[in-house]
């Protein structure tokens, strides 16, 4: 109990310090993150991802997200894709996500929802997410990000490289959801 107290006010002292607006105090946070962090710390993360006008300490942050392996860490990320204040890092938080190797076959839909409403490159890095996930998956998320899929593309005409990628992305939801 007591080294769980002391873990608890390093990790909120080490927040502070990411919310200093002092570069040097937050690069030292985000390498102490490393160590002493949880999945608490992710959202902290992706709001300086998304507000920092330091390139140093995005790319801290970048590098931490890239090598999570927080249990409970897929869902913090997941719940950070569905907040509009961090579309414009959408491209960066899927490269973090395949880049990291956690699972995020649950949270499918999701991703596939964020490479619809994005531009390219989500649309290049959902299908990298999609191809690198392995089984066994649910039913019920392949359909409901074949589902999504389909409804886009029933409702778009445009010939575009992005629509050829979704395209893509629905053969190769189609497939995995028929080997079911």
């Amino acid at each position: 109990m007591a080294e769980a107290k002391k873990e608890n006010k390093k990790l909120k002292a080490l927040l502070a310090d990411l919310e200093s607006g002092d570069e040097k105090k937050q690069l030292k946070a985000i390498k102490g993150l490393k160590v002493n962090g949880d999945v608490e710390a992710v959202e902290y993360l992706v709001f300086h991802l998304a507000n920092s006008p330091s390139d140093e300490v995005k790319n801290a942050i970048v590098d931490i997200l890239s090598s999570l392996k927080l249990r409970g860490a897929t869902k913090e990320m997941a719940l950070c894709l569905q907040k509009e204040e961090y579309a414009p890092i959408h491209g960066i938080l899927l490269n973090t996500m395949w880049n990291s190797g956690l699972d995020y076959k649950k949270y499918l839909n999701i991703i596939v929802n964020v490479a619809l409403d994005g531009e390219m490159m989500e649309a290049i890095e959902c299908i990298t997410i999609i191809e690198n996930t392995s089984g066994p998956f649910e039913e019920e998320d392949i359909m409901e990000a074949l589902l999504s899929v389909q409804e886009y593309l029933s409702n778009t005409t445009d010939e575009n490289p992005k629509n050829e990628i979704i395209k893509e992305i629905a053969a190769i939801l189609a497939r995995i959801n028929d080997s079911l």
